[in-house]
């Protein structure tokens, strides 16, 4: 359309579709779409320049997308260097003829028919750019229609930069409620992920946690995603978190996913003070019970109130235990099993061992306790634990004594024969009183101290002297009964009877002195594990 026949309506028209833009991004499209229907030119470009390098930001009218693709030049040379050196339009009635033009680059042009071109400066304040319009046809640019495109590009670019303006308010007020929204949710104790996820609906982009450990095959934080299906991934790393990363897929600037790595952070932080104050409690708590140190006990309350927990439901005391010394692994995944069962709960190590004080705070979750005890066992193969549980407690004074049949009753499984990994002290009836007098260590010397002679005597012969002595006061020292329990002569025996009496230097016509060798005899089983007690249970 030649310029005499532009009318003020055209301007209006073409102004109007300008600014009906609603993003920054899109106006210098919407520029060249007037700039062409206005002057009747067969393509546009606009680029904007920064340091020596020109870029594209929009096209209009060409017919292969290789071309504009192409067309990444330096500012200083062909049209657009002749632009900015002069800071005027410049108009080319045969453009690749007055211009130094690359072969491969000159044959894209050829092929997409451009004969005439004339590039304008686009004013503003800061602004260098240049838009380049294009003729398939031999064409001269009056200077009106020149300053006319100047005109439309400058309207363009003030309404540009007022737009990139309002977005980047946008942003920044979208940033600070993102930044607001993750704070609160990770205070309210949500997983970063979550608290991500509302984050991801405030700003647009997704933004997740990404290299910590998950199941499966591991990933290194380099490969988190190339796929070029996806939208871009932009990752930084989570400070005071190894091998975490913050990941951002979409555009989002590298300040802005810094600053929400900080919080995420800040939070991982907070977490592990929290976990190792909890830690750090629950140990002292508990090793207040143990060692049932009077000052100690008194300070119970304070401390239970600090971990969230109620003294006045009651709770029982397990002792669990393995081959070598809990560490911090395994105790972690006892505790994992025992809160998916109960609503609370707190546990510890001492000596190797771990203690959990279970709360039951009915006679219905007292039933249900052994089974769930057995449960957690079961979870924590392939680790052979055995478990001992003592009676509830219902207020401090009970823990101490709970936790000494805790312990004996664990160190009856450990030694059962009959492999139970649960014993609980309430079924060892009046074998409870030696959780109190010194536990299996005592009672190991005082069989020993008792049997002593006997067990060393099977052990250097290869004899079952052990074993007949027990069967012999089984069946009340009757002599016929017993032989034929052995399946041994009468005379047999009465020989093998007179040796027992001989080696532990006892009268077993006594009964005081019959009662204790019995009682070695029964707790025999439960403080002993080597070849003898094999031997002894084996012919039991």
């Amino acid at each position: 359309m030649p310029t005499s026949e532009l009318s003020a309506a055209d301007v209006l028209i073409a102004v109007r579709d300008i600014a009906e833009t609603t993003t920054a991004r899109e106006v210098p499209a919407s520029a060249l779409v007037a700039a062409r229907s206005m002057l009747g030119v067969d393509a546009a470009v606009w680029m904007d320049v920064e340091g020596d390098e020109v870029t594209i930001q929009a096209v209009s009218g060409f017919l292969q997308p290789e071309t504009h693709r192409s067309l990444r030049m330096s500012a200083h040379e062909g049209l657009i260097g002749m632009v900015l050196t002069q800071g005027e339009p410049v108009a080319l009635l045969d453009y690749l003829r007055e211009t130094s033009t690359p072969p491969s680059r000159r044959e894209l042009l050829r092929r997409e028919g451009v004969v005439s071109a004339a590039g304008v400066p686009i004013p503003g304040e800061g602004s260098r750019g240049v838009v380049v319009l294009i003729s398939r046809t031999a064409r001269e640019f009056a200077e009106a229609e020149l300053r006319m495109a100047i005109g439309v590009a400058g309207i363009a670019q003030q309404l540009r930069d007022l737009r990139a303006e309002a977005e980047r308010a946008a942003a920044a007020t979208r940033f600070h409620q993102a930044v607001d929204a993750l704070s609160l949710a990770l205070l309210r104790g949500q997983s970063a992920d979550v608290a991500l996820e509302g984050t991801s609906d405030i700003l647009g982009p997704r933004v997740r946690v990404a290299g910590l450990p998950t199941p499966g095959p591991a990933k290194h934080a380099s490969d988190i995603s190339e796929d070029a299906t996806k939208p871009p991934l932009l990752h930084v790393p989570i400070p005071g978190a190894e091998q975490a990363q913050l990941a951002a897929e979409g555009e989002l600037p590298e300040s802005a996913l810094r600053t929400l790595a900080q919080v995420v952070g800040l939070d991982f932080a907070r977490q592990r003070a929290s976990v190792e104050t909890e830690i750090r409690l629950t140990d002292q708590f508990v090793h207040s019970l143990l060692t049932a140190d009077t000052d100690e006990l008194s300070r119970l309350w304070s401390r239970s109130a600090l971990l969230g927990m109620d003294m006045k439901v009651p709770r029982a005391v397990i002792s669990i235990s393995t081959k070598g010394p809990i560490g911090r692994p395994l105790l972690d995944r006892i505790v994992r099993e025992m809160r998916s069962r109960t609503f609370s709960g707190q546990a510890t190590t001492y000596a190797g061992v771990a203690f959990l004080l279970w709360p039951v705070p009915d006679q219905d979750a007292e039933k249900k306790l052994p089974a769930q005890i057995n449960e957690l066992l079961v979870a924590c193969r392939p680790n052979q634990v055995k478990a001992g549980l003592g009676p509830v407690c219902r207020g401090a004074d009970d823990y101490p004594a709970a936790v000494k049949e805790a312990i004996f009753a664990r160190q009856v499984a450990a030694f059962s024969s009959s492999g139970r990994n649960l014993v609980a002290s309430k079924d060892l009836g009046m074998y409870r009183l030696f959780a109190h007098i010194g536990g299996v260590e005592a009672l190991r010397g005082t069989v020993r101290e008792t049997l002593g002679p006997l067990l060393e005597a099977d052990a250097a012969s290869g004899s079952d002297l052990t074993h007949t002595l027990r069967v012999y006061l089984e069946r009340d020292r009757r002599i016929a009964d017993t032989a034929r329990a052995l399946q041994v002569h009468v005379n047999t025996l009465r020989y093998r009877i007179e040796r027992i009496g001989k080696l532990l230097k006892v009268d077993l016509d006594d009964p005081e002195a019959r009662f204790f060798v019995t009682l070695a005899l029964r707790l025999f089983p439960v403080v002993e594990e080597d070849a003898a007690r094999a031997h002894l249970l084996d012919k039991g």
